[in-house]
């Protein structure tokens, strides 16, 4: 980074637009708006970091950002080495950065300071990620019964352990508790001036407060510094070097004997999101919950409903075949096949993929715009774009269209008519002659029309020749490929279980049945997704950006912990990658499609798809069974219920009940039926009747 220049004095600097100028005037700002001293901090190093990588582009000088190298800022942090050697920071790191960016060039352009505001429309990154590090109940008790309660040490630690777990505080929060703040009559802890400047009491547990006491009579005095002041008794905890704990400190002592407890990450926090988790799980309201957090937003705390699949899985055990045993074991197996259940290390060949060369200045445009949208989308996403630009600009060059500017209304219509023609990719070789669908039409037009808008802003096209183009309408389809219950059955019993690729296929179809996950969620399981003491599973959000924990039936756990604990070793070859379903290489599995349509093949079953066919099932088969659209979305993570609803025409049976007890006709009909003869005649001449 250059060298930072001669600091001005407040009022001249107020003026100056050179980032590290700017960027001082920020931080004043915020600490005259009241903004803790951790959150200046967090804001300055994320804004230093951007200002170094500024700096090595040679912009120093705020007026010289754009919307673009911004863009290209958040594409970039994708891809970085973080400051512990990560390749990538992660979701949450590059919403940090997006969000302080974007509030440091609004306080620019408010103040006069640049004529419009380059991060006005960087896309929001941040994940609504729900936390994996919770502690299981017998987790958090072993945890608890690691310090050495002999010592004076380990009853402080047990004591603070107990409290953070009992009243869920922050790390800081506990470290500027004061004796005062422990009110052991009335059996709560006020907090002065948590995260955001909040107050509140929390009530304080039976257990925690016994462990307090006991700290206070017979371990804190050895803390003390001697001669002991009045200022010095006031904190509630002090450390091994007699003065007052600070935040860090309590991060090493919870960080220590999770460790011990054989649990590989969390610290002082963990005890804050199993206090959250347990409590909605045993029945808490939201509210309450967001109370005791000290959460400004209910949103908030809305992330631990995610966790907490109690009301899922009841609903989950009364409709879900896999959940209450109607699915058995197949003992024989009357079809055989060559590579099922056979250990094999046939290599599989690498599929050629293109090479994209920039051959006109519409390629040129093309590149551009993908560059402009993976800030926003994921990389299936920008792949998927890919692919239909490159199709259209193909296109273009046999067509000798070679620029922005020479793509109309005519044009795009031409090559909307060419999409209606155009066949499906061969499968196995074999041409089916069978042309793309409506639905893909209009994804591929959605794509095309958005980046012709988009070269339109920047200027490329004089006019934008896209709002001329209608796309075709799209019914509502209903989902066909569903798996009855007998041809799962059929399907999952078909690997041999014998042999470790058996029992990983096995456990890989009980998963996706049973769970509903896609395909994408099940390749990034990791080991530590799993927790067989809940039955339950967390999935990492393919789409979206939204975490969920969801149940998993016993059945899929018993063979997912067999997989695991029984076969898992012989695909590892060097280093362990941690993902949950290793390949013949011992990397992670790249897909499950030919594993699917192998078995389905074996039963006979030729319905198109392979692996989405287990997620339809799963939602089919417990909408037969009772639930309830909302608990369906909530299954299967869809973000709108909109996506759930192609699921509707399989409660039919649900939709008959409701008619026949509210439609005028029927229910007049079905009353009458009811009726006895002499409750009919009765009624008749109640009415007036013969």
């Amino acid at each position: 980074m250059s060298a930072r220049p001669e600091k001005k004095s407040h009022s001249e600097s107020y003026t100056d637009t050179r980032l590290l100028f700017a960027l001082d005037e920020f931080l004043i700002s915020l600490e005259t708006r009241g903004f803790s001293p951790r959150s200046v901090s967090t804001r300055r190093w994320f804004l230093k970091e951007f200002i170094a990588y500024a700096a090595r582009k040679n912009i120093t000088d705020a007026r010289a950002v754009t919307a673009d190298f911004l863009r290209g800022y958040i594409t970039h942090l994708k891809e970085a080495e973080t400051p512990r050697g990560k390749a990538g920071y992660s979701a949450s790191a590059i919403g940090g950065f997006s969000v302080s960016v974007r509030v440091f060039f609004r306080f620019l352009s408010k103040r006069g300071l640049l004529l419009f505001d380059p991060a006005r429309d960087l896309p929001e990154t941040k994940r609504k990620a729900v936390p994996s590090n919770v502690l299981s109940a017998m987790e958090a008790e072993r945890v608890f019964s690691l310090p050495d309660v002999s010592h004076a040490q380990g009853i402080r630690d047990r004591a603070i352990l107990e409290l953070l777990y009992s009243t869920a505080l922050r790390r800081s929060e506990l470290a500027s508790l004061r004796t005062t703040d422990v009110r052991m009559d009335s059996g709560t802890v006020f907090v002065r001036q948590g995260k955001g400047g909040k107050d509140r009491i929390i009530p304080l547990g039976e257990r925690a407060m016994r462990w307090l006491k006991k700290y206070l009579a017979e371990a804190r005095a050895q803390f003390l510094p001697q001669p002991a002041g009045p200022d010095q008794r006031e904190p509630l905890f002090f450390s091994n070097r007699k003065i007052p704990l600070s935040p860090q400190t309590v991060t090493k002592v919870g960080a220590k004997y999770v460790r011990q407890a054989g649990i590989d990450k969390g610290s002082c926090h963990i005890f804050r999101h199993t206090c959250a988790t347990e409590m909605l799980s045993n029945g808490a309201d939201i509210i309450h919950i967001q109370e005791i957090l000290g959460h400004a937003d209910v949103q908030t705390s809305g992330l631990y409903t995610h966790i907490s699949p109690e009301r899922l899985r009841e609903k989950y055990n009364r409709t879900h075949p896999a959940a209450f045993g109607l699915i058995k074991e197949t003992k024989k197996r009357a079809v055989t096949h060559p590579s099922v259940g056979r250990h094999f290390h046939a290599e599989r060949k690498n599929s050629r993929r293109r090479v994209l060369t920039v051959r006109t200045d519409l390629d040129a445009s093309i590149l551009a715009y993908l560059e402009y949208r993976k800030p926003e989308l994921s990389a299936q996403s920008v792949r998927t774009f890919a692919g239909y630009l490159w199709r259209f600009a193909d296109f273009c060059f046999r067509n000798a269209v070679d620029s922005p500017g020479k793509i109309t209304t005519q044009f795009l219509e031409k090559y909307q008519k060419h999409l209606a023609q155009r066949k499906k990719r061969p499968v196995r070789r074999i041409s089916t002659g069978e042309v793309i669908s409506v639905k893909t039409q209009k994804q591929e037009m959605e794509a095309l029309c958005t980046c012709v808008r988009w070269c339109f802003s920047r200027g490329l096209i004089l006019h934008d020749p896209s709002g001329g183009i209608v796309l075709p309408r799209i019914g509502t389809s209903l989902v066909a490929g569903i798996l009855s219950r007998a041809e799962v059955e059929h399907v999952i019993g078909l690997p041999d279980t014998r042999y470790p690729y058996g029992l990983r296929d096995r456990a890989i179809l009980e998963l996706l049945y049973a769970s509903g996950v896609r395909e994408g969620e099940l390749l990034n399981l990791r080991l530590t997704d799993t927790d067989y003491e809940r039955d339950s599973l967390r999935v990492t959000a393919e789409k979206h950006g939204q975490d969920r924990v969801i149940p998993i039936g016993a059945r899929a756990m018993k063979w997912l912990y067999r997989y695991v604990h029984e076969v898992r070793h012989h695909f590892v070859r060097d280093l362990d990658p941690g993902f949950l379903f290793l390949s013949n290489r011992g990397r992670r599995i790249t897909s499950v499609y030919s594993h699917c349509r192998k078995y389905l093949d074996l039963a006979g079953i030729k319905k198109d798809q392979a692996v989405h066919i287990f997620r339809h099932s799963c939602a089919a088969h417990m909408i037969e069974n009772g639930a309830d659209l909302r608990t369906v979305q909530d299954f299967l993570g869809h973000r709108s219920m909109s996506s759930t609803r192609i699921y509707a025409h399989l409660s039919i049976g649900k939709l008959k009940e409701v008619h026949a007890n509210t439609h005028p006709a029927e229910k007049r009909f079905l009353d009458r039926m009811r009726k006895t003869e002499d409750e009919l005649e009765k009624s008749e001449k109640a009415e007036g009747g013969p």
